[in-house]
């Protein structure tokens, strides 16, 4: 049984909103026990503090060397990075551009697992694991051997589906479309076109960083997915709000501070956009006033009791 525990890692860059959702939907989403988020330098700023609100903190010193070969890539030290981490403690692997859709619970069962995103490669932008997997030791003992310190996914998506291939008992293939249902060179469908509904197949979705950074930076906020939803991206980015906005009225007693008139902070920092703080703001409100105004009344009520006896 693969333990209902999330890590992220997070070790170079700006953590922007984008990144912070992916965090937030896999709480809300899959409610796992444990969010590990492993860093190295905490990047700060806005979406960072907040995130840090609900998340174990993990700091880990980034490998820089694979045996004798030099990792000069952050994303290659990340890869290396989520194997170690998966192999000592299990759990599920997701990247900070993944946006979580429907619970994978089911997928637990396994001993590992992990998506296809072509006939040659297993994507490792989702991971599941139990500890101590043969199926990771055999990965992690042939990575330096096939690892290219100039190329890109020789040792990190090439290498696993081989290794799946010669042991497939070891490893459970999920469907593609569970996580990478629309590939790096199919952006449009995630961030452009139009579409009816969000996909029942997919569990979550891969955003691509390393080639869709330009448009991840443009999505800064809610505002962006009601300007967008007709798009797959602005629809899922909409459920996760309103998941957000259905946790109840038990939010109201974690708000904590204000950033430029909207409310947020506590555990979850929810009010994100104009519209949710506009929207408690006048909650706030209407629980000050109306006692105020019912106590005035009272007030009233009494003054003209009492001026009506002392005319009798």
């Amino acid at each position: 049984m693969i333990p209902n525990i999330i890590h992220f890692i997070h070790i170079a860059g700006e953590f922007v909103f984008l990144n912070y959702l992916a965090v937030l939907s896999a709480k809300l989403v899959h409610k796992p026990d444990t969010i590990y988020l492993h860093y190295n330098n905490e990047p700060g700023g806005y979406y960072w503090q907040k995130v840090k609100t609900f998340v174990t903190l993990q700091y880990q010193e980034v490998p820089e060397y694979i045996g004798q070969k030099k990792i000069k890539h952050i994303a290659h030290k990340s890869d290396v990075l989520r194997i170690q981490i998966l192999n000592a403690t299990g759990g599920v692997y997701l990247d900070t551009d993944v946006l979580s859709v429907r619970p994978y619970h089911h997928l637990l069962n396994h001993t590992t697992a992990m998506a296809a995103e072509s006939k040659n490669a297993l994507s490792n932008g989702v991971l599941f694991s139990q500890p101590n997997s043969k199926f990771l030791k055999i990965w992690y003992s042939k990575f330096e051997q096939n690892f290219n310190p100039d190329g890109w996914g020789e040792a990190t998506v090439i290498l696993p589906m081989s290794v799946a291939k010669t042991n497939p008992s070891l490893i459970s293939l999920l469907p593609k479309s569970t996580f990478y249902k629309y590939r790096w060179n199919e952006l449009g469908k995630i961030f452009f076109e139009n579409t009816d509904q969000i996909p029942p197949d997919i569990i979550g979705v891969h955003l691509w960083h390393k080639v869709s950074y330009k448009y991840i930076d443009k999505v800064n906020g809610y505002e962006w997915a009601h300007q967008n939803n007709n798009t797959l991206l602005g629809k899922i980015i909409l459920r996760i709000q309103e998941r957000v906005r259905h946790m109840g009225l038990d939010t109201l007693r974690k708000i904590s501070t204000t950033r430029n008139g909207i409310l947020t902070g506590g555990k979850f920092a929810i009010h994100e956009n104009w519209y949710m703080g506009i929207h408690y703001f006048i909650f706030l409100v209407t629980m000050t006033l109306i006692p105020f105004l019912i106590r005035n009344l009272l007030c009233c009520r009494i003054q003209m009791l009492e001026s009506l006896r002392i005319n009798r």
